[in-house]
């Protein structure tokens, strides 16, 4: 496994913040290793535990929290929910979805909070699992570029100007993409002569 996906991996894992740095990066092909550990392949663990001195569940947790952060994000295409570029020939896009079900399907999954992701890693794989759904999809792709969004808070960093006063903090209009929060309503205006 690459060294630089240890030092990714368990860096979110220290500092879970920094999935949106994670979630801008392309992919690479390390990837897959990291995919490999998540879904508890013997060998790739092996090959980590020797690397880092980390315990099996240890490791885990981090590609675990890894992949959720760069692949599931909001937004994100077929190609990244797969945890593939573009570019990918049809037997690693296969490979990839395998060991991805072999990680998140219900009925391997030891406690089942992941699988939530099956479904979306079914969908992705239906996309782009023949070279004519993959032509359409990439037809598709190109004109509706999506991203992952990244939350970003609602906090004025240092040294900037604070919003004034009734304007939405942070410049948008609601809460951040993906947060499942509703934009706060007004209250409704009261007529003259309403109680």
């Amino acid at each position: 496994m690459a060294a630089e996906a240890f030092e990714l991996m368990l860096a979110l894992h220290r500092a879970p913040t920094l999935g949106a740095r994670l979630r801008a990066r392309a992919l690479q092909a390390w990837v897959l290793d990291v995919i490999r550990i998540a879904a508890d392949d013997e060998r790739m663990i092996d090959d980590a535990q020797a690397a880092t001195g980390l315990s099996a569940a240890q490791l885990r947790d981090a590609a675990t929290l890894s992949l959720t952060q760069a692949l599931f994000c909001d937004g994100a295409d077929s190609y990244r929910t797969l945890g593939v570029s573009a570019d990918a020939d049809a037997r690693r896009i296969k490979e990839h979805h395998r060991w991805l079900m072999h990680w998140l399907h219900p009925d391997r999954q030891r406690g089942g909070e992941w699988s939530v992701f099956a479904d979306s890693v079914n969908r992705a794989w239906n996309d782009l699992r023949t070279p004519a759904r993959r032509a359409a999809y990439d037809a598709r792709r190109a004109s509706e570029m999506p991203t992952c969004a990244v939350a970003m808070p609602d906090v004025v960093p240092r040294g900037a100007a604070a919003a004034p006063p009734g304007a939405p903090a942070g410049g948008g209009g609601g809460p951040p993409p993906g947060s499942g929060r509703r934009p706060r309503q007004s209250p409704p205006a009261r007529r003259s002569g309403a109680r």
